[in-house]
């Protein structure tokens, strides 16, 4: 991960107010790419985005916490004092107490802080050879390059695939040749940008206000996500055929989208799995559909629909996998233990004793709660 200082924050703090002091100390945090959101909530769930595949998770970047327990102690959580429950609160910290500031690793800013940025659109037909070219950059995407993925309607007969790839490192020359793949595609439109990582966020719509912290007109009716390892171009297809006769033939979930996060994971993987609550560093990339309704307010009527098409494109999205691995911050009600504390005996052992032992009458068992 390189060397490293810490710094206290408060929680909650928002990721967006840490970053602009941190570029202007130069200095980077390996945050998340939503600025709407705070550094520790998000962190605790694993906190994904784009330094992963430098520094690790947003959740390796924890060196200690202050946490208020059901009991109403006041406690210090680290490698060093109440370690069990640094572990825990480090993929299901949301299970164990009220977390009032956390220290976290900071990093020198490298002499180079300038970011190379593509962004590619492309039609549905090309949907397949994408998710195939994706394939052949998973298991050799360095760590400090990004791509991500969204589909969405832009008012015609098909959904469009937006494929956007960053990198700290690369210069515009080298990120062109990693992207060659890509452009041999033909994509209808590409962008090529060069900025520092707040011009990023803001390029990519996630500086607050934003459409990547709500959705543009209306509200979240439901996040459907998976992780996988590899791609599965027919899954995908199939998805992407549900989602877009979906969004077409209900105009009120004409806002939904999905969106692919494929965040570096060479540093995630240089971590034990033992060491953390966290159970997906074998995964590579994160899909999830998010339907969202037109309007200010939650719409009842739709709801039903929500969940059946949600769940039908979750469905579609696991075909060719081993099983369900949901990233614990997009849970819904659905998802069972296993697919988001993970399937090993011994860590979902752990985890429950721990929660008898800290929240015994589940005073946190508001999302997501270990039973």
């Amino acid at each position: 991960m390189g060397s490293w200082e810490t710094d206290r924050y408060s929680s909650p703090l928002l990721n967006f107010s840490r970053i602009s002091k941190n570029t202007n100390a130069d200095k980077l945090q390996a945050t998340a790419l939503g600025q709407c959101i705070g550094i520790t909530g998000s962190g605790i769930g694993g906190g994904l985005g784009p330094l992963n595949g430098v520094y690790g998770l947003g959740l390796d970047q924890f060196v200690s916490f202050h946490v208020v327990l059901a009991n109403g102690s006041f406690v210090t959580a680290s490698q060093t004092q109440n370690p069990d429950l640094f572990w825990g609160l480090r993929g299901a910290g949301h299970n164990f107490g009220i977390i009032t500031s956390a220290k976290l690793r900071i990093y020198d800013r490298p002499n180079s802080s300038t970011w190379s940025y593509q962004q590619l659109l492309f039609t549905g037909d090309k949907l397949e050879a994408m998710f195939e070219t994706l394939n052949t950059k998973l298991d050799t995407q360095p760590g400090h390059l990004t791509h991500d993925v969204s589909i969405y309607q832009i008012g015609t007969d098909s959904a469009i695939l937006d494929l956007r790839i960053f990198s700290a490192t690369y210069t515009p020359t080298e990120l062109d040749l990693y992207a060659a793949p890509f452009h041999s595609l033909g994509p209808f439109e590409n962008t090529s940008i060069q900025t520092d990582y707040p011009g990023l966020i803001r390029e990519m719509g996630y500086e607050p206000p934003a459409e990547g912290c709500t959705p543009p007109h209306g509200s979240f009716g439901g996040v459907f996500g998976v992780g996988v390892k590899r791609h599965n171009p027919a899954a995908m297809r199939n998805m992407y055929e549900l989602f877009n006769n979906l969004t077409l033939s209900v105009p009120e979930l004409g806002d939904s989208y999905v969106f692919i996060e494929g965040y570096g994971t060479e540093a995630v993987r240089k971590v034990d799995v033992r060491s953390t609550a966290f159970p997906g560093r074998g995964i590579r990339a994160w899909p999830n559909v998010v339907l969202a309704y037109k309007g200010q307010f939650k719409n009842d009527t739709l709801e039903g629909i929500v969940k059946e098409q949600g769940e039908k494109m979750r469905t579609a999205m696991l075909e060719g996998q081993e099983r369900q691995t949901t990233y614990v911050n997009y849970a819904m009600e659905q998802e069972s233990l296993e697919a988001l504390y993970g399937y090993e005996e011994w860590r979902l052992k752990k985890l429950r004793k721990l929660k008898r032992e800290v929240d015994p009458h589940n005073r946190f068992g508001f999302f997501a709660p270990i039973h």
